[in-house]
């Protein structure tokens, strides 16, 4: 079956409405705001004559188009309402029927152009109807998605049988280009028509899709940090009906912590271990366990540090003064120099430290220091050190039982025979 749009009789000659970044089509109501001194200039002489104008696309943004700047192909449509504004003027226009333009002329603020008419054949073919019917499925999908649009709206597109005007109303509702509305003005083609159509609709229901996804998203996270902030306030007052909340013992362990000023690492185990010990309960044995080490690594002096004295110097003139203090050591010879053997290795003990600071042997060092201190061959009084025993390799080593106890004590000895043998030769070769 095959139809012809009616036209209505038009003038061989309209003013021109220049229209920025979109199309209007026949068969559609548009709303124009219109605030440029050519377009109100053409409203004016339309209202004054049969309040018809051709409204063609402008190609750029100028201010003051040219004829050069119009497209040839547009819309004949009337004006059906008016209202002034204080920045120009709205308009409602109803789209009439497709006209091309043959010639445009320009005389001070008025475009006018010479029209004719181009009306459009609906033929309702086979081809025709199946795009119809995908046309109105994408329309439910799309309607399904916009829960903004009223009843009535829907009704409306839904109840529209003719295709030329369904292809017409939608492509001014979608979000299209104005090239491509133009292209879709200027195509004779319904089926052409349609698919074009059919392209921008499938481009806004996947658009929908997608922002549906997000406010989904969006929702469940809300919905996540509400429920997370209701156990929180719960929690909260659970612990403080036990007494447990703000001035509870985990309170007091991190104050404690933020006011020692813990390396990093370490004030992240104390974390962790403050978060454990709130989770357990009072009666639990592993609740006194995880307090003591809570309040050991609180003890330790972690950003204490005293400025050792390094003087071989000084360390030989205090031990001349205290030579008797060698213990063990009294009976091994004086050197060359006239420094006896305890002078000697308690010298020794001090280059050692010296040694420390530029060589990575800490394990060793502290073994011979531990030693040579058992026996009296380093004063750490008068090096004015402060030792704290705090740490582990120490704490462990007191912890050590039985026989490693015994064989830790074996080498220690070894090592401080060892040292007194070589200071012996050394006081024979002098």
């Amino acid at each position: 079956m095959a139809t012809t749009e009616t036209t209505p009789p038009l003038p061989s000659e309209l003013p021109i409405l220049p229209i920025r970044q979109t199309v209007a089509f026949p068969l559609t109501l548009a709303p124009l705001a219109v605030n440029r001194a050519v377009s109100i200039e053409s409203i004016n002489r339309a209202l004054a004559s049969n309040r018809m104008i051709l409204m063609l696309l402008q190609e750029n943004d100028v201010d003051d188009p040219q004829p050069a700047d119009l497209r040839r192909i547009g819309t004949v449509g009337i004006i059906r309402q008016m209202a002034k504004t204080p920045a120009g003027i709205n308009i409602l226009v109803e789209g009439l029927v497709r006209a091309r333009a043959h010639e445009i002329t320009r005389s001070d603020l008025l475009l006018r152009a010479s029209l004719e008419p181009l009306p459009e054949r609906v033929d309702r073919s086979i081809e025709v109807d199946a795009h119809m019917r995908r046309l109105q499925e994408l329309i439910e999908r799309a309607l399904s998605l916009s829960t903004g649009l009223a009843q009535e709206l829907r009704g409306a597109v839904m109840s529209i049988e003719d295709p030329l005007r369904l292809t017409y109303l939608l492509a001014s509702m979608l979000d299209m280009k104005g090239d491509e509305k133009q292209r879709l003005l200027e195509t004779d083609d319904l089926a052409a028509k349609l698919s074009i159509v059919e392209t921008a609709l499938m481009r806004e229901i996947a658009l929908l899709e997608l922002k549906s996804k997000i406010e989904s998203q969006a929702q469940q996270e809300m919905s996540d940090a509400q429920r997370q902030y209701y156990l929180r306030q719960q929690l909260k007052a659970i612990q403080q009906e036990l007494g447990e909340g703000e001035q509870g013992e985990g309170f007091e362990l991190r104050t404690r912590v933020a006011d020692a000023k813990l390396p990093e690492h370490v004030a992240a185990v104390a974390e962790r271990e403050i978060a454990r010990f709130e989770r357990m309960g009072p009666a639990s044995p592993e609740s006194q366990m995880i307090r003591t080490y809570i309040d050991w690594l609180l003890e330790v002096p972690w950003s204490v540090s005293t400025e050792d004295r390094l003087d071989p110097i000084e360390a030989r003139r205090t031990l001349d003064e205290d030579i008797d203090s060698c213990g063990g050591f009294r009976h091994l010879t004086n050197d060359a120099d006239g420094a006896n053997a305890p002078q000697i290795c308690r010298l020794r003990v001090v280059d050692i430290v010296l040694l420390k600071e530029h060589q990575d042997h800490p394990v060793g060092c502290e073994r011979a220091v531990d030693a040579l201190d058992r026996h009296g061959a380093i004063d750490r009084q008068r090096c004015k050190r402060q030792r704290k025993r705090h740490g582990l390799a120490n704490r462990k080593d007191r912890e050590l039982t039985g026989k490693r106890r015994r064989r830790l004590g074996r080498s220690h000895d070894l090592f401080n025979v060892e040292v007194a043998e070589e200071c012996h030769g050394r006081g024979k070769q002098g």
